[in-house]
């Protein structure tokens, strides 16, 4: 039963990126807090990396995600294997 319903929480992630995914398509800003960091890499412009409540670092997905400028940055919970099909992301239940 709980297998069954990680699949259906899975499968109402995929459909909300998709969502979130068309709407960047169609040129709308959004400001989005997420933990999901393949996606951030995909459709972001700009990411800002908080801690404890503060910005600590701002730059593109390119520049936050694989060459953070800030020592305090450069973490081991960003480094996560990016789940792609079709060229999109996938979620696949695995975040830190």
């Amino acid at each position: 039963m709980a297998d069954r319903r990680r699949s259906d929480q899975l499968e109402l992630i995929g459909e909300g990126l998709a969502v979130i995914r068309r709407l960047k398509d169609e040129g709308m800003t959004m400001i989005i807090a997420t933990h999901e960091m393949a996606f951030a890499r995909e459709v972001a412009d700009q990411v800002c990396y908080l801690q404890d409540g503060v910005t600590v670092e701002r730059g593109t997905p390119e520049q936050i995600l694989t060459a953070p400028s800030s020592g305090g940055s450069s973490r081991e919970s960003l480094r996560l294997p990016l789940t792609r099909e079709d060229g999109r992301f996938r979620p696949t239940g695995r975040s830190r």
